[in-house]
């Protein structure tokens, strides 16, 4: 065999080690998320326009059900308060601090690091069920 149908076959392997890895990644893929289907938080909000001062517009108020993700310790919560802040400012917000009262709470929220015009789905720092009749 010679030099260059060598390199030829190589190239053939290669191929096809790669397809099949890709194949097996798809796999792996489908798998992960089809077992993580069932994991998919709930929420359960409504719609509002609630402009601040800082340039930040609440955007839905509601309830969040599943793991808990502001502390990264993926603790399963139930109907905690969460709201969708939107940032309307030009430059990135470095950190900010929302609280919201109801007749008989007082909900806080922490975020960090949101850029211009970027949405995002903030759950109230200290895990409070919030009853939406209020």
């Amino acid at each position: 065999m010679s030099k260059k149908d060598r390199n030829l076959s190589n190239h053939k392997n290669k191929k096809k080690t790669l397809l099949i890895s890709c194949m097996v990644l798809g796999l792996v893929c489908a798998a992960i998320f089809a077992l993580n289907k069932s994991n998919i938080p709930e929420t359960n909000s409504k719609t509002c326009q609630y402009e601040l001062d800082n340039g930040l517009t609440i955007t839905q108020v509601g309830t969040y059900t599943g793991p808990y993700l502001e502390d990264a310790s993926d603790e399963e919560v139930a109907n905690i308060m969460s709201i969708m802040v939107t940032n309307n400012n030009e430059e990135a917000l470095q950190y900010a601090e929302i609280i919201l009262y109801t007749e008989s709470e007082e909900y806080l929220f922490k975020m960090s690091t949101l850029n211009p015009n970027e949405t995002v789905v903030v759950l109230e720092a200290d895990r409070k069920k919030f009853d939406q009749k209020n």
